[in-house]
C-alpha cells in the first residue's frame, strides 16, 4: 500500500482578484475514489500511472469539504472530465476547461500531476467565441505529514462515533410502512437524508418511490426546504422529479434580503441547503443576500438564536459559502462558541458532529473537555439499533436514528444532497395554498428556535424542526431534550403531550 502523504490546497472561486478571498486549507491523500454521473467509482492514481496525478483528488478533497460542487462524466475515448461545477453545466458552445499554472492543462483531470505550487482552475470557457467567464482555482500551499486519525482529539476532527450505523439502519427498516414512508412527512424526509449517507438497499428504494408517487400538502417555507433536501438526497430532481417544483416556493420566499419570516433565521439557514444543490451559486443575488442576513443573525457568543443546535445547521449551511463576505468570521465565532458547550442528548450531538466534520478543514482539535467525552449516539443505542430507550415512542426514535446516522459517519447535509441544474423559476401566482390547521391548541416554543412576536400570524410560521432542550419544557421533563423522552401516561401531562406532538409533527 502507498504511503499516504497530504497536500494543503487553497481555494478561491470568483470573479474579482484572488487576494480578495480568505484563503482555505484542506488535507489532500495521495489516492481517492471518485465517482461519475453513472455512479461507477474511478480509483487515483491509477496502477498503471504515475503516483503524483492527484488533480482528481484535490477536487474530490475539496468536494468532500463541502467547499465545492462538481459532476464527472467518464468517455469512453477521453477519460473523465468536469461536467458541472456548483450545478452550472455548460451551455452548447461551453466547457469547464482545465487551466494549470496559468496555462491550458495538456491532460484531463485524471492524467494531472500536482505537486506543491501548483495552481488548477476549472474556467468556464466558450469555445467559438474564446470567452471565459466563471473561474473556481485551487492553489497547492505545501505537503505536509498525513494528520492524525479521525478517533484522535488532537490534530483537527473528532472521535468517531462507536455507533453501529448497520444495525440502526435495521431498525429503521423495521418501522418502516406498507406505502414506504415513515409516517409524518418530516421523519420520512429525515430519514431519507440519513439513506443518503449510507445505503441501506430496498428501504432506501421504497422510500424513493413513495415520494415520488406521492404529492405531500405543505404549507410553509421550510416544509418545502427540507422536503427539497430530502429528494435531492435521493437523487430526485427537486424541480421536475415530481409533479411539484420544490425550489420555487423557496425562491418566492425570498424578499431581497432574506427568505421567509424576517424575525427568524430557520428559514434562511435550511434554504441555503437545497439552493446550492439545486444550481444556486455565490454569483446569485438570493446566496449571498441569504447567507448576508445569517451572519447578521449571529449573536455576539458566536451563536444562532443562543442554541447549539441551530449553531450547528448554520456553521453546516455557511461552509459553503465561505467565501462571501464576513462568512469566513462567522464560522470563526460559531465553533468557537460549539467549543464552549457540551451537548448532552443525541439530537444536539448529532447536529455537532456534523458541523465539525463541515469544519474538517479546520487545523486545531477539539477540547478533551468537549462533548466528545461522551459518546452519546453509541450510548443511547439500544439493542434493535435504534436510538434513544425502547420505552420513548416510535417517532421519537426513529427521529434521533435518523440523525444519527450521518453524523456516526462524519458526513454534514451538503455532503449528502446531489446536485442538479439551476432552472427558471415561473412566476409567483398568488393563490392561498391549502393549509391544514394543527390539532394542538397550546403552542410551545424552544430555545432553538429564535424569539417570536406573539402575534397569530408569526406563531404559525415556525421553522425547521430542531431537538428540544430540557429548558423548553422545565415542567415535563428534566431530561435534555423534550423528543428523547417518553409520552408521559397521566392525563394532564398527556394531553400536553399530545398538544406538543400535534405541533411538531404538523410540518
Amino acid at each position: 500500500m502507498k504511503k499516504l502523504t497530504h497536500l494543503i490546497i487553497v481555494l478561491f472561486v470568483g470573479l474579482a482578484p484572488l487576494s480578495a478571498y480568505a484563503a482555505i486549507a484542506v488535507d489532500v491523500s495521495n489516492n481517492c475514489v471518485v465517482k461519475d454521473t453513472t455512479n461507477t467509482e474511478h480509483t487515483f492514481p491509477k496502477s498503471d500511472s504515475p503516483s503524483n496525478y492527484l488533480g482528481i483528488c484535490l477536487l474530490a478533497a475539496a468536494k468532500e469539504a463541502s467547499l465545492v460542487n462538481f459532476t464527472l462524466t467518464n468517455d469512453s475515448s477521453f477519460g473523465l472530465y468536469i461536467q458541472s461545477v456548483n450545478g452550472t453545466n455548460p451551455g452548447s458552445t461551453e466547457y469547464w476547461a482545465l487551466w494549470k499554472n496559468g496555462a491550458s492543462s495538456s491532460c484531463g483531470i485524471g492524467c494531472t500531476p500536482l505537486v506543491a505550487g501548483d495552481t488548477i482552475s476549472l474556467i468556464l470557457t466558450d469555445w467559438m467565441s474564446n470567452v471565459e467567464s466563471t473561474t473556481v482555482s485551487f492553489s497547492v500551499q505545501s505537503l505536509i505529514a498525513p494528520p492524525p486519525p479521525r478517533s484522535s482529539i488532537s490534530g483537527g476532527g473528532i472521535p468517531q462515533s462507536k455507533l453501529s450505523v448497520e444495525n440502526t439502519l435495521v431498525y429503521l427498516a423495521s418501522t418502516q410502512q406498507e406505502d414506504g414512508s415513515f409516517g409524518p412527512l418530516f421523519l420520512s424526509d429525515w430519514v431519507a437524508i440519513a439513506f443518503a449517507a449510507v445505503d441501506p438497499g430496498e428501504a432506501k428504494a421504497k422510500l424513493r418511490k413513495y415520494f415520488l408517487e406521492t404529492i405531500p400538502t405543505l404549507s410553509k417555507v421550510t416544509d418545502y426546504e427540507r422536503h427539497a433536501m430530502a429528494l435531492l438526497a435521493l437523487g430526485i430532481n427537486p424541480y421536475s422529479g415530481t409533479p411539484v417544483n420544490y425550489i420555487a416556493p423557496i425562491v418566492h420566499a425570498f424578499d431581497g434580503k432574506q427568505i421567509g419570516d424576517p424575525h427568524l433565521d430557520n428559514d434562511d439557514i435550511f434554504a441555503l441547503f437545497p439552493l446550492l444543490s439545486a444550481g444556486y451559486t455565490t454569483y446569485d443575488p438570493i446566496i449571498q443576500k441569504t447567507a448576508a442576513s445569517i451572519v447578521s443573525a449571529q449573536q455576539r457568543n458566536g451563536s444562532w438564536d443562543g442554541s447549539i443546535d441551530m449553531t450547528a445547521a448554520a456553521i453546516q449551511a455557511l461552509v459553503p459559502v465561505r467565501i462571501l463576505p464576513d462568512v469566513s468570521l462567522a464560522l470563526i465565532r460559531a465553533e468557537g462558541y460549539l467549543r464552549s458547550e457540551k451537548p448532552s442528548n443525541s439530537f444536539s450531538t448529532s447536529w455537532v458532529r456534523q458541523a465539525t466534520s463541515a469544519l474538517s478543514w479546520t487545523p486545531s482539535g477539539w477540547a478533551e473537555n468537549s462533548f466528545t467525552e461522551k459518546d452519546y449516539l453509541a450510548e443511547l443505542q439500544q439493542s434493535d439499533g435504534g436510538i434513544e430507550p425502547e420505552s420513548s415512542d416510535v417517532q421519537t426514535r426513529v427521529w434521533a436514528s435518523a440523525y444519527a446516522v450521518p453524523a456516526a459517519l462524519g458526513k454534514s447535509w451538503p455532503m449528502l444532497l446531489q446536485s442538479f441544474e439551476k432552472q427558471n423559476i415561473p412566476e409567483k401566482i398568488d393563490t392561498a395554498p391549502p393549509v391544514i390547521q394543527p390539532a394542538a391548541t397550546t403552542t410551545i416554543t424552544t430555545p432553538s428556535i429564535a424569539s417570536v412576536p406573539t402575534t397569530p400570524s408569526l406563531q404559525e410560521k415556525q421553522k425547521v424542526e430542531v431537538p428540544l432542550t430540557a429548558r423548553s419544557l422545565p415542567l415535563l421533563i428534566d431530561r435534555q431534550t423534550a423528543a428523547v423522552a417518553s409520552a408521559p401516561t397521566g392525563s394532564l401531562f398527556k394531553g400536553v403531550w399530545d398538544s406538543m406532538v400535534a405541533f411538531f409533527t404538523h410540518w
